[in-house]
């Protein structure tokens, strides 16, 4: 079984049709540890939502699903997290 990459989803949301939900269950599915952290609370699968930023956690990825204009805030949180690689998502469209 491959090593447990420790991740922080930004921008996890209990709709089942958005890509936070969809990625923390398939980071789920192949056996990482991962931490949904969004604004609604709720749960995906057996993990729930955290709306308290993880300040001195540590995590081998960070990935964002949020839209560019929310990005900014989280900047400098991340880089004090230190990860060892960040994945963000291009073009997310808000809807107007």
């Amino acid at each position: 079984m491959p090593v447990s990459k420790r991740t922080l989803v930004i921008g996890a949301t209990p709709r089942m049709d958005s890509y936070g939900f969809k990625a923390t269950q398939i980071l789920q599915e192949h056996n990482h540890e991962v931490i949904p952290y969004g604004v609604k609370k709720g749960t995906i699968g057996t993990l729930e939502i955290q709306n308290q930023w993880p300040e001195k956690e540590s995590f081998d990825t960070i990935t964002l699903y949020i839209n560019p204009k929310l990005q900014e805030q989280y900047n400098q949180k991340i880089i004090d997290l230190n990860p060892k690689r960040n994945i963000f998502i291009p073009e997310l469209k808000t809807k107007n």
